[in-house]
């Protein structure tokens, strides 16, 4: 990792994770986005991965027309269902990261059907069992999940969230002139990036 702050510049030391715990199978790794919980997955249980990209196009019937308008749109890689068998240490660290938010990083040997070598993902529904398969004494559990992929998230980065009565609010009493000179020279993704909390009302 590279920190760069004002004029200085300071690399970290090389930034080792080990691959996969032994009680894992070596073909895949699972971690919380900081790296720090690392998820032994114990069996990956065929499920034939299914995957649902959402669609964002839409389309619009008119009047006279016998075939409807469309708007398009890029799709989102959208979610896919994985099933894990987890023992009960590896249930409690998933359970942790579930409870943190439910960011992940999904690492593979590249043998993985046909999952990608690494990529990022919130896990948006999660249930599970206890595995039945050893007559009812397993504390292992079998976990259903479904993946949402996203990028990556950006630590620098403030995410910030304002409705427009918050905005108006802030803007009340201003004239067109006030708010084109507080705009003036900045981009639309400028603007969009504004954190409203800090803005002093013109």
């Amino acid at each position: 990792y590279r920190l760069v702050a004002a004029s200085a510049t300071a690399d970290s030391n090389i930034i080792t994770v080990p691959w996969a715990p032994a009680n894992g199978d070596g073909r895949y790794l699972v971690q919380s986005l900081d790296g720090r919980t690392v998820v032994p997955i114990a069996a990956w249980i065929d499920n034939q991965l299914p995957q649902a990209p959402v669609l964002h196009t839409t389309g619009f019937d008119v009047r006279g027309r016998r075939r409807p308008v469309m708007v398009f749109a890029v799709a989102g890689e959208g979610t896919m269902q994985v099933v894990w068998r987890l023992d009960r240490a590896a249930s409690d660290l998933l359970d942790k990261i579930i409870a943190d938010g439910g960011g992940i990083a999904l690492r593979t040997d590249g043998t993985a059907r046909d999952l990608p070598v690494s990529d990022v993902a919130v896990i948006t529904s999660a249930s599970s069992a206890l595995w039945e398969a050893d007559n009812g004494v397993s504390t292992d559990r079998v976990w259903d999940l479904e993946l949402t992929w996203i990028d990556d998230p950006e630590p620098s980065t403030i995410p910030v969230v304002w409705d427009v009565g918050e905005v108006d609010a802030l803007l009340a009493g201003s004239t067109v002139g006030d708010v084109d000179a507080m705009f003036a020279g900045l981009t639309v993704a400028e603007v969009d990036a504004i954190d409203w909390g800090t803005v002093t009302p013109p």
